[in-house]
């Protein structure tokens, strides 16, 4: 694979390459996202349970948005983000939250 140049200009930074997620991988990880994607580390160093995170994150966030109906307060770019030990939203991230009523369908996927 050759060197990949973004619209930014910079060397090497592909973005995200789906060629380089394994077949043993749950989620992509640092590797296929070009080292743009950190929430668990990389290196030595990197999370051991970094895999049963994200799928603990996503059943979570499948079993709460089969009940609630999640809508952003404001504007997506006033909600920025700030890296430390974590990754935080710089101004929060505001919702209105309202319960699903029975008679809301749910959107079939294909």
């Amino acid at each position: 694979m050759g060197e990949t140049v973004q619209e930014s200009g910079r060397q090497g930074m592909g973005g995200y390459d789906p060629d380089k997620v394994s077949d043993f991988m749950i989620y992509p990880n640092e590797i296929a996202a070009d080292y743009a994607f950190l929430p668990f580390g990389a290196g030595k160093r990197k999370c051991i349970g970094d895999q049963f995170a994200m799928l603990e994150a996503t059943v979570t966030l499948s079993m709460i948005m089969n009940k609630f109906d999640l809508t952003l307060v404001g504007k997506p770019e006033d909600v920025g983000m700030k890296t430390g030990a974590t990754i935080h939203t710089m101004n929060g991230l505001n919702m209105l939250v309202s319960h699903r009523s029975e008679a809301d369908p749910i959107p079939a996927t294909k």
